[in-house]
């Protein structure tokens, strides 16, 4: 703990912890000495006070969250533009996405175990779908 190049940071021995909002400490012993440095008198350094290593860490994963909350957007909003969705419609929700998604896989794998023409499978369940309602 000497302050030399394995260790970027003093000792802190007698610091008054009032000494800025920075975080920065006056490395000169605390005297009586007068608060304009003299001709006799050096300059006070300033030295920065290492962070709590809680804070680093904290930061350090709040930084890491944030990568990975950007990638998830990032991932719904391509799966955004394969679902189908009407022009007019409001961006749908994460939660929207997944459904609509599930069901649009669902469709297109019942139209491929099906063995007909896509479009007229699909103009078919349309019809389905429009009597159904109908009805109901």
């Amino acid at each position: 703990r000497d302050g030399g190049p394995d260790h970027p940071f003093e000792p802190i021995e007698n610091v008054d912890l009032t000494g800025g909002e920075l975080g920065l400490e006056h490395s000169a012993e605390l005297d009586s000495s007068p608060s304009q440095p003299g001709p006799s008198t050096p300059p006070r350094r300033l030295r920065r006070i290492p962070p709590h290593p809680y804070k680093v860490q904290r930061h350090a994963a709040n930084i890491r969250e944030r990568k990975r909350m950007l990638s998830i957007n990032s991932a719904f909003d391509e799966l955004r533009c394969h679902v189908p969705t009407f022009p007019y419609e409001k961006r749908l929700s994460k939660i929207d996405t997944l459904r609509l998604a599930i069901a649009y896989i669902a469709l297109l794998s019942e139209i491929l175990l099906s063995g007909h023409d896509p479009k007229s499978y699909v103009e078919q369940l349309h019809k389905c779908f429009v009597v159904w309602l109908h009805n109901a």
